[in-house]
């Protein structure tokens, strides 16, 4: 098709496999219709108003189709459908949305955990998607529709983020047509779709507020049943195929790899578990995102155990499984915890010589690794999100352990991160405060590391809450 061309159309249908030919002005343009190139807009197929969809009351559901071509897809013409799920309470415009990626035989339709809301229940949009192929929510190599895989062809062509260039394109068409908030997209998913979350929300931090991610794969070349999976779509482990950049694509979607490469680079708060005998996801490489998100100082909550691929994570400030009592927006500066006197022991990912058996209720489970059998990172600590000020020379949060808390008191390291006014140069030297009940409790003064970095350690937090100020000397 010629750049902006002029066309007729009609439209007709076969019944009986005869197709009926007439055409006249109910089934056909007029006028000339201008065509422009671009993906195409997405053609809504049904809208279904059931009674109950993912345990929410009286949604709408609005069903679309849309034939992706390369960003969006490998080849031209390829169809995919999208569920956008209105929700029955939309009490702000523009409305929060989460982009909800589902299990292995999960759909559109579920396998993503629950329709999570932020703040509260039944009040966010929901988007999702069928998963074609099997990427897990990542990207696939640009031959995978047109050759078998081999070392010899593969070798020649990379692997693309296809699959989450195509879920922001739609995002961006509906954004635009239900008025859906920028700032306010999170991305969730259980599994498969758990894997997909975090390493969505980790590599596109513009796009994506917070994630969350239940029982999901964090390294892909180093999970004891899923790496051929990912193989199908990336190329065989040992053929060293490359991500589009030149990175090896396993070593591109190894979460802590990503994040120790780019220490500086910021990304929005996750939350997500893993089960300690989850043998088909495995352990230890659940073990080292947590220890880069810490060594890092990126915003997260870990939660674990023994419930192996059941284990589900958890909203902050005692939010429970399914929505987000705090407004995060990518928009606004968080604070990211690390070191927390209150935090579980996660271990090395060490497998013991005798494993541990661990009765739960009347049943007797093994833990074959070193470190706490079941635990947390983070799950105590919160911040409010409605008084955080960030201005060039001065940023101030209230942070506070909650009413759950084992202690009324712990200390934590603190750094703030994705600033949006507040400047802070390597090894430039700042003064801060710590205040509770309008009393000082702690002061001194801190130098931002090579980074920019700025790291408060062994700050004090109390259920009464407490008002953090870092300002320049």
């Amino acid at each position: 098709m010629e750049p902006d061309c002029k066309s007729y159309y009609a439209v007709t249908y076969s019944k009986n496999d005869r197709e009926n030919k007439s055409i006249n002005r109910d089934n056909s343009t007029e006028k000339a219709v201008l065509e422009v190139q671009g993906q195409g807009v997405p053609v809504l197929q049904r809208v279904v108003k059931p009674k109950e969809f993912s345990y929410i009351q009286n949604p709408e559901l609005h069903y679309y189709v849309r034939w992706e071509a390369p960003p969006n897809a490998s080849i031209e013409n390829k169809p995919f459908d999208y569920l956008v799920a209105i929700p029955p309470h939309i009490e702000n415009k523009p409305t929060p949305v989460g982009l909800h990626l589902h299990c292995w035989g999960g759909s559109l339709n579920g396998g993503y955990g629950w329709w999570y809301s932020q703040q509260k229940l039944g009040t966010t949009y929901l988007i999702s998607t069928n998963q074609i192929p099997y990427d897990w929510w990542t990207g696939y190599h640009e031959f995978y529709y047109m050759s078998e895989p081999s070392e010899e062809k593969w070798k020649e062509g990379v692997v693309r983020p296809y699959t989450t260039t195509r879920i922001l394109s739609f995002l961006d068409w509906a954004a635009e047509k239900y008025n859906l908030d920028p700032t306010r997209v999170f991305t969730a998913g259980s599994s498969m779709g758990g894997s997909g979350a975090p390493m969505f929300g980790i590599r596109y931090p513009d796009r994506i507020a917070w994630s969350l991610g239940w029982v999901g794969v964090h390294d892909p070349g180093n999970t004891p049943q899923f790496t051929g999976s990912y193989e199908r779509v990336f190329g065989k482990k040992d053929w060293g195929i490359k991500y589009e950049n030149g990175t090896p694509v396993f070593e591109y979607y190894k979460d802590a790899d990503y994040l120790r490469k780019h220490p500086s680079k910021e990304i929005g708060f996750i939350t997500w578990s893993n089960g300690k005998n989850d043998g088909a996801i495995g352990w230890p490489q659940a073990v080292e995102f947590c220890q880069a998100m810490q060594e890092t100082r990126r915003p997260h909550l870990f939660v674990w155990g023994l419930s192996g691929h059941g284990q589900r994570a958890t909203m902050p400030a005692d939010g429970g499984e399914r929505i987000m009592p705090l407004d995060i927006r990518l928009d606004q500066s968080l604070p990211a915890f690390t070191k927390c006197s209150l935090d579980d022991d996660v271990g090395s990912g060490r497998k013991l010589t005798t494993p541990k058996e661990i009765t739960i209720g009347k049943e007797t489970r093994k833990d074959f690794y070193d470190g706490d059998s079941s635990g947390q990172i983070n799950l105590y600590l919160y911040w409010d999100t409605e008084t955080i000020t960030d201005l060039r020379e001065r940023w101030e949060t209230t942070v506070a352990l909650t009413k759950k808390a084992p202690e009324n008191q712990c200390t934590v390291d603190i750094t703030p991160r994705r600033l949006q006014a507040f400047r802070s140069r390597p090894n430039q030297k700042f003064k801060w405060t710590n205040s509770s009940g309008g009393k000082k409790i702690q002061s001194g003064e801190v130098t931002a590391d090579k980074w920019g970095l700025i790291t408060l350690n062994s700050v004090i937090v109390t259920k009464a809450g407490n008002r953090i100020v870092i300002f320049s000397r």
